[in-house]
């Protein structure tokens, strides 16, 4: 089960994520050509570039919450003792997902008013572009769940279990 989970996690936060990437290549270079070559500008590829690339922040975002890369100040945090650092993860990530659930059902709302409307160019409906904030809010607040509980594991047990990996910073 933990496979088909990973599986379905991998397709909807990579795999999505390398197709939006390319959509977004090629709309941009089809643009450029049409734009300078052809001195045809389309926009369709100008429309479809910025959509995929506010797809590509968003499902960024999943990614480096589910991987732990998130930015923060940690100056203060890394004199802390190693239970005050486990429970500042704790507080911050459960604040996260109080703030990804409240969030979500506003922008749930909105997203059934906007059911109607669709894009200038494209005629897509504006529900499948403006989706992505609420996927990415879901998967957000789950790998931020699943944290907090490997963090409250790691408390309860004494032993340390999620480490740090800052190899991406050496050079060498």
């Amino acid at each position: 089960m933990k496979k088909i989970g990973t599986a379905i996690l991998n397709v909807i936060e990579i795999h999505l994520a390398i197709i939006v990437l390319v959509t977004m290549i090629l709309s941009v270079v089809i643009q450029v050509f049409c734009r300078y070559v052809l001195n045809l500008p389309l926009p369709q590829a100008f429309e479809l570039s910025l959509y995929t690339f506010a797809w590509l922040v968003y499902l960024g975002t999943v990614l480096s919450s589910r991987n732990r890369r998130h930015l923060r100040l940690d100056v203060l945090y890394k004199k802390l003792p190693w239970k005050g650092q486990v429970s500042i993860d704790i507080i911050s990530r459960v604040l996260m997902i109080v703030i990804g659930i409240y969030v979500l059902i506003p922008n749930v709302k909105y997203l059934i008013f906007l059911r109607r409307i669709s894009s200038a160019t494209l005629g897509i409906p504006w529900v499948v572009f403006l989706s992505i904030f609420p996927i990415s809010i879901i998967l957000i607040v789950f790998h931020e769940s699943i944290w907090v509980f490997s963090h409250i594991k790691e408390l309860l047990s004494g032993k340390r279990e999620v480490q740090e990996d800052f190899s991406f910073l050496k050079r060498g």
